[in-house]
């Protein structure tokens, strides 16, 4: 049985709030780490204008955003009478604004704080007149309210879905990370050794996560990750789906060699489909079958170290510059959480 611990017996919390500062750059929402009661452990991140100035001093502040601040543990109904139907770690407010809260775990599903993100407008954005109403009522202003929302973050409901998802697998993981460092630097065990499995099982699995997310992201039919043979020098499949073996074998690649190769060398992704004009490329993309797919490069404080290659046959569901763009959300969350000076 696991002993108790808390988030600050095994989290450095200024490694942790530079992390979070990360997350909260590359998707463009606040971020802030919680414990169980609800008690700040970190400083927010990226802060609106919207939760700071405008609803701050109106009577929307008790019914908006205390409920978002003060209280990880959220229930499956609007606490504040709505009777929406929501589920347990999202939190939609009664103007349409989403926070999200992730519990961090280690083993044994222990929770040792939460990290809550919000507010982000998700699904088709409203009228500026379906708020107006509810403004009025409870004394904020309205041109000023138009104006703070201008600065939140819009999000497809599988875009937000997605983001989320991979930040809750990062998050946990460090934390596990954390506390098996905690565990055994008590022991008798030659950590030095062991804390170079843990890391390669983190790399691995975090990978694992960036391909199960984006396949659900974009929709795509196969896809692989692959990375650099540190002896060779070269491009190898070290995570698909929907590969057939003997491909996955049988890739090897250079520098500046196929698609992939020119990827790294660019480190610029790739959007490959029938509209390709490029004959550099064109004449790369032997695979016909293959209506859309896109190639981006994987990178740590700006070194390539791999890619990540997603491929449709599917002529109704291409790559388009929305799904590019979450993708490299993905990517520089992954950055961040291999960059990060949270030592594990």
């Amino acid at each position: 049985m696991a002993s108790k611990v808390s988030f600050h017996d095994i989290i450095d919390i200024h490694h942790w709030q530079k992390m979070q500062d990360h997350f909260a750059e590359v998707i463009k929402l606040t971020v802030r780490t919680v414990d169980e009661k609800g008690m700040a452990i970190s400083e927010p991140s990226n802060e609106t204008k919207l939760c700071t100035e405008v609803l701050k001093d109106s009577d929307l502040w008790l019914s908006v955003c205390r409920g978002c601040l003060l209280d990880p543990k959220l229930p499956k109904k609007d606490k504040f009478g709505t009777g929406t139907e929501i589920k347990e770690d999202i939190y939609c407010n009664r103007i349409g604004l989403h926070n999200y809260s992730i519990p961090v775990k280690i083993v044994r599903g222990q929770i040792i704080a939460y990290l809550m993100i919000g507010p982000v407008l998700v699904g088709p954005r409203q009228r500026p007149s379906t708020y107006q109403k509810v403004l009025e009522d409870k004394g904020a202003n309205f041109l000023d309210f138009i104006d703070g929302l201008i600065e939140i973050s819009h999000f497809s409901f599988s875009g937000i879905q997605s983001v989320i998802e991979l930040i809750s697998e990062i998050s946990c993981y460090i934390a596990r990370l954390r506390y098996e460092k905690f565990r055994l630097e008590r022991s008798i065990l030659k950590f030095a050794v062991l804390k170079r499995r843990i890391q390669k099982v983190f790399l691995d699995r975090l990978l694992q996560s960036l391909l199960d997310v984006a396949f659900d992201a974009t929709n795509a039919e196969i896809g692989s990750i692959m990375v650099f043979d540190e002896k060779t020098n070269e491009l190898y499949i070290k995570l698909n789906r929907g590969l057939k073996k003997d491909i996955v074998n049988s890739a090897r690649l250079k520098p500046g060699e196929g698609i992939a190769g020119l990827v790294v060398q660019r480190s610029k992704p790739l959007l490959l489909d029938d509209k390709i004009t490029a004959k550099q490329i064109r004449e790369r993309f032997t695979r016909p079958e293959l209506k859309s797919a896109v190639v981006a490069p994987l990178s740590v404080k700006g070194k390539t170290f791999g890619v990540i290659n997603l491929a449709t046959s599917n002529p109704t569901n291409k790559f388009d510059t929305q799904k590019i763009k979450l993708l490299s959300q993905l990517i520089r969350l992954v950055d961040v959480s291999l960059s990060s000076n949270i030592p594990v």
